[in-house]
């Protein structure tokens, strides 16, 4: 399995911290990065075989971390040439262009995850459950900045958007697909996303692309999964809070 993590942003909400580096190489205030912590995990379990980077924002720092971790595991960087005008499904799109592997997984770069989350995620790729899963958490305090997500009735995921209200589940910011029919599907329905006038914005991100899985009859399958072993790193006092916690 690949693990795609999205990394090709600003980050400006975190300026100045990000004015010369990308979100996943701030400093944690312990000698790691979101990165570091991130491949970290990743390279501990067996069954992910290599970490590809969709990078953009000072690329040149993500390859020399690559560079110092040639040791620990396969890591690759693929870089998305319309960063500055485009969202993170484009660089998934980017990145999905290289890749033949059907089996993948796919983050955004500034979420970090405990080893249970990847033991989840790990134990149904190797029980072949084939198929495309959302990552989510219940909740009782949701914020304006979570992604909610809206089931149908058979309990897939028809919408995940920061505008609905209403809901307790949220997206942990990871997707899973596994099996060569889930992997043909979800690539051909976004290769015609990517014609689309709109699929070159800042608002087109990757959840936004579940509607269009979700609107061709393609179910995507919630994976439960703790609030408490994950977190997200949009702000600074995001970034406070990660630091106290770890």
């Amino acid at each position: 399995m690949k693990a795609i993590i999205l990394s090709a942003g600003k980050g400006e909400r975190l300026l100045p911290l990000t004015k010369d580096r990308p979100k996943i190489c701030v400093e944690l205030g312990d000698g790691t990065t979101l990165l570091s912590r991130q491949a970290g995990t990743l390279f501990r379990h067996k069954e992910i075989d290599e970490i590809i980077i969709g990078a953009g924002h000072c690329v040149e720092r993500v390859e020399e971390f690559a560079s110092m971790t040639v040791d620990q595991g396969n890591m690759t960087i693929i870089y998305n040439p319309f960063y500055a005008v485009s969202g993170p499904l484009v660089t998934l799109w980017v990145v999905l262009n290289r890749l033949r592997s059907s089996d993948f997984i796919f983050m955004n770069g500034d979420t970090f995850y405990s080893d249970a989350v990847y033991d989840s995620i790990v134990s149904y790729f190797s029980n072949g459950k084939e198929g495309i899963y959302l990552l989510c958490s219940r909740t009782g305090k949701v914020d304006p900045d979570d992604v909610k997500v809206r089931l149908n009735q058979n309990s897939e995921v028809l919408e995940a958007t920061k505008s609905a209200t209403g809901l307790d589940i949220i997206s942990a910011g990871l997707m899973m697909v596994i099996g060569e029919k889930s992997s043909t599907v979800f690539r051909e329905i976004l290769d015609r996303v990517s014609r689309r006038d709109d699929f070159l914005s800042h608002k087109k991100t990757w959840h936004s692309f579940i509607k269009d899985l979700s609107g061709e009859g393609v179910g995507v399958h919630p994976l439960l999964v703790e609030k408490s072993e994950w977190a997200e790193v949009d702000i600074h006092n995001d970034l406070e809070n990660l630091q106290r916690l770890l």
